[in-house]
């Protein structure tokens, strides 16, 4: 390896199919390329950063960016770029995109007035997202599944069809200012204001839900559709487990 190259690691989910659960990616800083590799470390693909970021105004943030395997769709989210690979067709060593999609397209000015905020992730681990001026998250995934990708974009929640990138619906009220979660029927979406949940379904965007829960301190893990948290009544540790789909 030449003197100077370096490999980040990026966060890898994966959903519940015995899939690419040993995969692996990581930055290669001399290439440019996204590297995939298994258990063994041997090298699976690639993906080149060009494919996805086509006009860099940010330098690469591992901390920034994230991949999602949902069967053997890969969904690789990098600052403001969504992309979409079948890992089932590898030419060339690469696999076939499937589709992009740019959040920078309808940002103008906003671009001007990025900031970052670090969330807690489902797993524990934390995560750096690109926030607008108003706290508000630019490019976040929120759900990827057979079906739906949905991801938030300001004010915005969009569900892309996951096999084409197409906009299925929108919603243009969100207030997402923190954890946004979900699975195949509902996207809960956490505002860190007033520890508000809004739960939506995933199927045409509507509202079904709409409630309060603890503040962040006392929440222990969220699980698709179920959060648990802790609360020290009378000197007693009470852990609550609440259904986000119904509140």
């Amino acid at each position: 390896k030449a003197l100077g190259n370096y490999r980040y690691p990026i966060d890898v989910h994966w959903d519940r199919l015995p899939f690419h659960r040993d995969t692996r990616l990581e930055f290669d800083n001399g290439n440019q390329d996204l590297v995939a590799r298994d258990g063994q470390g041997t090298e699976l693909y690639k993906i080149s950063m060009n494919e996805i970021v086509r006009q860099q105004r940010f330098g690469f943030n591992a901390n920034m960016s994230q991949a999602r395997f949902v069967g053997h769709m890969l969904l690789i989210n990098v600052g403001f770029y969504l992309a979409a690979y079948d890992t089932n067709v590898i030419e060339a060593g690469r696999p076939r995109q499937l589709w992009r999609f740019d959040v920078t397209n309808a940002l103008g000015e906003d671009l001007n007035n990025i900031r970052y905020r670090q969330i807690r992730q489902p797993n524990g681990r934390f995560r750096m997202i690109p926030m607008d001026a108003q706290n508000r998250p630019l490019c976040n995934i929120a759900l990827a599944s057979r079906d739906l990708v949905c991801l938030v974009r300001g004010t915005k929640l969009f569900a892309l069809d996951s096999r084409t990138g197409e906009i299925v619906w929108i919603r243009h009220d969100v207030r997402a200012s923190g954890e946004i979660t979900g699975d195949e029927r509902v996207i809960s979406v956490f505002s860190e204001q007033n520890n508000e949940v809004v739960t939506y379904s995933a199927i045409d965007g509507r509202e079904i839900a709409n409630f309060k829960v603890p503040p962040e301190g006392q929440r222990i893990a969220i699980q698709g559709t179920r959060l648990l948290t802790s609360e020290t009544i009378n000197a007693k540790q009470t852990l609550k487990l609440i259904d986000l789909a119904t509140g």
